[in-house]
């Protein structure tokens, strides 16, 4: 628990040590235990790689290969440290102010509401998604696990969307949301997890990974782009035509200003398989 929490109170020094890196590091890259380490280390942590597996494993990670994003690692410490405060009326604070400290993420749903492609319900879901937390765990932040009312959704959408999205778009998704279930003013659970949870491809499998790639492929013909035409495209569009690489947060943008029509978890599992394979 000690430990736990050492590596916890150095959140903040941590993300900022991600932020400031000119590597295609980000915060939901899945990484490896002597990557984790090293973080830490920079971050002003000193943690020996025995002791961080034993916590990677206390708090539910392997410590073989890649085992976790630091976002993902950071929740699950705040969890294990205490467990009762996802049960509270209380706002989860520190997790907010880790996913308003991205900036990627503000400039893409900023990207996402100007192009229009996107409805504000896929908006909502796919930044429920960005946060990296269970959508139950969402879902009860301001109530009792039960039920909703509006004024919670506002506040949990408002929240982690930094502003970003007015009170017409929140009111708009509450609104469909609720005809949708025939409901009046609240909603359960399962009416939330129907409008916003999102199919995540699971990692290392060959249909997701055929699914993803058939949909980039559909994109490219009905574009008449080849493969070298279309990776032109997605880098000049994120600006990276210099550098010939992307960030997992360039992707995104590049997919979503293309149209190329993948989910943001589909991005992704997009990027995993390029970074695993070049």
């Amino acid at each position: 628990m000690n430990l736990a929490h050492q590596m916890y109170s150095y959140r903040q020094e941590l993300v900022q040590v991600i932020q400031k890196t000119a590597s295609a590091l980000s915060l939901r890259d899945v990484i490896s235990s002597s990557k984790i380490q090293m973080l830490f280390a920079d971050a002003g942590y000193k943690i020996t790689i025995i002791n961080l597996k034993c916590v990677l494993k206390e708090i539910g990670f392997n410590w073989n290969g890649r085992v976790c994003s630091i976002q993902q690692l950071i929740g699950k410490l705040k969890d294990y440290i205490n467990p009762d405060a996802v049960a509270s009326g209380e706002p989860l604070l520190e997790t907010r102010i880790i996913h308003n400290l991205t900036d990627d993420d503000e400039k893409l749903l900023g990207i996402k509401k100007r192009e229009g492609a996107h409805s504000i319900i896929e908006i909502i879901k796919e930044l429920f998604y960005s946060i990296g937390k269970p959508l139950y765990q969402i879902f009860r932040e301001f109530g009792d696990g039960q039920q909703m009312e509006f004024h919670q959704f506002a506040k949990i959408v408002k929240g982690y969307s930094n502003g970003q999205l007015t009170d017409a778009d929140i009111k708009e998704a509450w609104s469909t949301t609720c005809q949708k279930h025939k409901k009046k003013d609240v909603i359960g659970f399962k009416e939330f997890q129907s409008e916003f949870g999102i199919h995540i491809p699971l990692s290392g499998s060959l249909d997701s990974e055929t699914i993803v790639i058939r949909k980039v492929r559909e994109w490219m013909f009905v574009k008449q782009y080849s493969t070298a035409c279309a990776y032109e495209r997605l880098l000049r569009t994120a600006d990276r035509l210099v550098q010939k690489t992307m960030r997992r947060p360039d992707l995104h943008v590049a997919c979503v200003m293309n149209g190329v029509g993948l989910t943001a978890p589909e991005i992704d599992f997009l990027f995993d398989i390029l970074s695993s394979s070049s």
